[in-house]
């Protein structure tokens, strides 16, 4: 049950205001407070501007789920790109995974960005987008621009934090890199190209040794994963 207390100071008037809703029946209470638009749009107006011109190449440090302080409270603000969606809300571990209970909200009325700020959900908390279309339809979506993810065989993102990442690659990031050579992509999902007899995988160097003799031979000279 979703006890909210709103307060409105202008009865006679239709104004935006933000409010807490109390979520109670799990293991602990947590208070959601969904963004008001005003709030999400400001920071946005660039981004959003070159993401619909096609030359945003950083959409994903803003799309997706990000761990943020607001009001001196942590949660996660998730932002998703749904044009033809009639609504969208994260179901998530805090809301047993149960639709409307954390509904987003768009960035301005022809918006087709949704956003919401749920205070409680960290790092490692496991989450999905419930997506309602013009004729009904629900359909459950990991985020397309999620940082983890479940191992299989679930299915759901998980929040994550990149700051607290240490990337270790400085060495490869600096190589020098031949160019002006022709290039090749072998595009391949790993985990289907090669198993073991027995169906298990195999782990990234094993399939290594097997998958960069095959690239040579073929006459490839880059692989997407």
């Amino acid at each position: 049950m979703i006890d909210a207390r709103m307060v409105q100071k202008h009865p006679k008037k239709r104004v935006l205001f933000r409010y807490f809703s109390c979520l109670t029946g799990f293991s602990e209470e947590r208070r959601w407070a969904p963004m008001g638009r005003d709030q999400a749009i400001s920071p946005l107006a660039e981004h959003l501007r070159r993401f619909h011109e096609g030359t945003e190449s950083r959409a994903w440090k803003w799309f997706g789920a990000h761990v943020e302080m607001r009001d001196g409270c942590e949660g996660t603000v998730f932002r998703l790109w749904a044009p033809h969606a009639a609504d969208v809300s994260v179901i998530c571990e805090q809301t047993g995974w149960m639709r409307d209970l954390a509904p987003m909200r768009r960035l301005a009325e022809d918006s087709a960005v949704w956003t919401c700020f749920l205070p409680g959900v960290r790092r490692f908390d496991s989450y999905k987008y419930s997506i309602r279309t013009p004729e009904g339809q629900v359909f459950d979506k990991a985020d397309p621009f999620a940082f983890h993810a479940e191992t299989r065989p679930y299915t759901a993102s998980k929040v994550y934090d990149l700051k607290g990442y240490a990337w270790h690659d400085a060495e490869w990031m600096q190589r020098d890199i031949p160019s002006g050579g022709p290039c090749n992509i072998y595009e391949v999902h790993l985990g289907s190209w090669q198993v073991r007899e027995d169906s298990s995988f195999y782990s990234y160097r094993e399939i290594a040794d097997r998958l960069i003799p095959y690239v040579k031979e073929m006459g490839y000279t880059h692989v997407e994963l």
